[in-house]
């Protein structure tokens, strides 16, 4: 065991695939902007808008940081020890620890080489990075007040072990906040069965698959504005920038309104 309550010698058990395809995004985009991976959330009430709590900074991820504000909605990180797995660039960590005032923050991510961006991008007290597989977290058990997980584990091969990795580093009523875009199937009362025999209380559940393609939409022209201002002819990263556009703005949103895809989210109690 190391310092903070993470643990050595954890069996990996991810998808090589996307630890592949990750690490490739962090050597091609560098670019400490780049900080955001979420679909984002809008409000589809008229007038419900309002983004007066941003920080200026943080302007052009408005959409995204929406999202992890309303998952996060009545939860209360004052003070907490909060993990968010599948941390990706490292910017739900990055807000959490500015905004919320939790005792600490960890991100966890498969992908090395995000884990490596994240610590030379993000420089807070109280906030810190380890590379390691959602499966098999590298934690004490009953380590954290709040667990996080944002549109992540449709990447794991196994959702029902990380459901119960969650359980395990969860202190007894603390709270697993969780949504990802997942597919038709399986449906709600499926993955809900499989978080109650995990051992969680669902204390809501949205589907908010209209507010993430309206949060596409809104944020379509500021993200292609910042991907565009990202191409390094050295680095060569132009298509891959354009392959992230066009997969957020075109692939997903025609998924989600096919009904092919839908993002769902649920706030949960450990038990």
């Amino acid at each position: 065991m190391t310092a903070a309550g993470v643990r050595t010698g954890s069996t990996d058990s991810g998808n090589p695939k996307y630890k592949t395809l990750y690490n490739g995004l962090a050597t091609h985009i560098p670019d400490k902007r780049f900080v955001f991976m979420n679909h984002g959330f809008a409000e589809l009430k008229l007038g419900a808008e309002d983004f007066s709590w941003l920080k200026r900074e943080d302007e052009a991820w408005k959409y995204s940081i929406n999202l992890v504000r309303h998952l996060l909605k009545a939860v209360e990180l004052d003070g907490k020890r909060v993990l968010d797995v599948g941390c990706g660039r490292g910017g739900t960590c990055s807000y959490l620890m500015r905004y919320a005032k939790p005792k600490l923050v960890r991100g966890l991510d498969y992908s090395d080489q995000n884990i490596e961006f994240c610590k030379s991008t993000h420089l807070h007290e109280g906030l810190d990075f380890v590379q390691g597989d959602a499966q098999h977290l590298p934690f004490e058990a009953g380590s954290f007040d709040v667990v996080t997980n944002i549109e992540s584990s449709h990447c794991y091969p196994n959702r029902e072990q990380f459901y119960s990795e969650v359980h395990r580093v969860l202190k007894p009523g603390g709270f697993f906040c969780y949504t990802d875009n997942l597919r038709r199937f399986p449906g709600k009362w499926r993955v809900e069965g499989q978080l109650k025999r995990a051992g969680f209380r669902v204390l809501s559940y949205e589907d908010i698959t209209q507010n993430v393609i309206h949060g596409i939409m809104r944020s379509s022209s500021s993200l292609h504005e910042l991907l565009t201002s990202m191409v390094d002819p050295k680095l060569g990263n132009e298509r891959t920038l354009q392959s992230i556009y066009f997969s957020v703005t075109h692939r997903n949103t025609q998924l989600y309104l096919l009904g092919l895809q839908s993002y769902r989210l649920w706030r949960l109690e450990r038990i």
